[in-house]
């Protein structure tokens, strides 16, 4: 009964550390028009987050799969971010996005607690 007692005590714990963590992450699939983009050889793209407080001068950018067109980004600070895209190609030097959704411009705002889910469409003609 004691050892049950004291595994109780240690599921709750562990609920209870894991449903207060600050640390999330984000994952989710990017589309453009609805579709996933089929990109060449030559392009990058470039799915960065970016605390919605100016005070930090911290990004964390995605870890993007250009098959599936899935990103993820682990252990990132619960909280608000801005979303950045670039879509270079050639890499490095060409933004087929000409900065419409660097970190000055970009309104996808994307809220991180926990695991979260976020997909991410935009619109182009």
């Amino acid at each position: 009964m004691a050892l049950l007692k004291k595994l109780t005590t240690l599921i709750i714990i562990l609920f209870i550390s894991g449903c207060f963590s600050k640390i999330g992450s984000v994952k989710g699939k990017f589309t453009q028009n609805g579709v996933i983009l089929n990109l060449k050889k030559s392009a990058v793209l470039q799915i960065i987050f970016y605390p919605s407080d100016a005070n930090q001068k911290v990004s964390y950018p995605a870890d993007f799969d250009r098959d599936t067109c899935e990103y993820v980004i682990s252990n990132i600070p619960n909280g608000e971010y801005k979303v950045g895209l670039a879509l270079l190609d050639p890499y490095p030097n060409n933004d087929k996005y000409n900065n419409e959704f660097s970190l000055a411009k970009s309104t996808i705002l994307c809220k991180v607690d926990g695991i979260t889910e976020f997909d991410i469409n935009i619109s182009r003609k």
